[in-house]
């Protein structure tokens, strides 16, 4: 009713202003004499009036749609047409999106590059390490006390393949690589009957080696048996011992410029028939044979 009543009275106010502009009109060409549709010089044309089939060209705001608190204007937004880029048919990915997008991916892609290059440059060289650790062999450590009496000056540098030197080398003597048939026995015979001593190690397989080479056997387990060796065949073998045993029977190797066949531990036993051999070198409390 509220509404009628309001509606009603602007329509009313609207014929009461339509009324009095066409009165003001007539009322000023009957006083100043001017002739009513003709403009005179000074009189600006008026705009002319837009006609309802032409409205549709107009831009039309609606209140409820401008705000001061949109950060654009409606219908001012620019997008770049890029069918490729689109996500789905009413969203555009601006353009500056799009290139700092490419950017970003073109620098993880840069980064795992990075890494996968460090990675292999890392696993090259661990693997250089490792290559050059197995190749590389460990110099036994051959520096001794000063040799007590009746026992003779160690060579640490090893010359012609004899680590020791004797007062009376045999020229005729010259060690060779001997394969056995059982290296582990071997092996574990040195280690029970010497222990973890590189010198003595290598006078041990020396005396066993030559052995083998005048009994014509290839066995550690025969000559153990043959030789008398009383030390048993021990499981766990030191590196060190596992070096001097291939420095004698892989490399051709020997202690000494003379071949040996027997030993005894003088700190043990009297060894009153290896006595009656002849004495080539002794080792701490070991002293070495030969026949005569």
């Amino acid at each position: 009713m509220k509404y009628m009543i309001k509606k009603n009275t602007k329509a009313v106010a609207g014929f009461m202003i339509l009324a009095i502009a066409l009165t003001v009109p007539a009322t000023l060409e009957q006083g100043s004499g001017v002739q009513v549709g003709i403009l005179s010089e000074d009189t600006a044309p008026e705009e002319p009036h837009i006609r309802p089939e032409d409205a549709e060209n107009l831009l039309l705001i609606e209140e409820g749609v401008v705000s001061r608190r949109l950060s654009k204007t409606p219908g001012l937004i620019l997008e770049i047409q890029d069918s490729t880029e689109s996500d789905g048919d009413s969203y555009k990915i601006p353009k500056r999106e799009r290139i700092e997008g490419e950017l970003m991916e073109q620098a993880l892609q840069m980064e795992e590059e990075k890494a996968r290059k460090e990675a292999e440059k890392k696993e090259a060289a661990r693997k250089e390490a490792e290559k050059k650790t197995a190749q590389e062999k460990v110099e036994p450590d051959t520096q001794e006390k000063p040799a007590a009496e009746g026992e003779t000056q160690d060579i640490h540098t090893v010359s012609n393949q004899f680590l020791i030197q004797i007062d009376d080398p045999d020229p005729n003597y010259h060690g060779r690589p001997l394969q056995v048939s059982d290296r582990q026995a071997l092996e574990g015979l040195v280690m029970g009957e010497w222990g973890n001593d590189y010198l003595g190690a290598v006078l041990v397989a020396q005396c066993i080696r030559d052995s083998m080479i005048r009994s014509g056997t290839n066995s550690a387990a025969v000559i153990k048996r043959q030789y008398g060796y009383t030390a048993p065949i021990k499981r766990n073998v030191s590196n060190t011992v596992k070096q001097a045993v291939a420095f004698v029977f892989d490399e051709g190797g020997s202690g000494v410029q003379h071949p040996i066949f027997y030993f005894y531990a003088s700190n043990l036993t009297r060894g009153k028939w290896h006595e009656t051999q002849k004495f080539v070198v002794q080792r701490k409390a070991v002293r070495f044979f030969s026949p005569h």
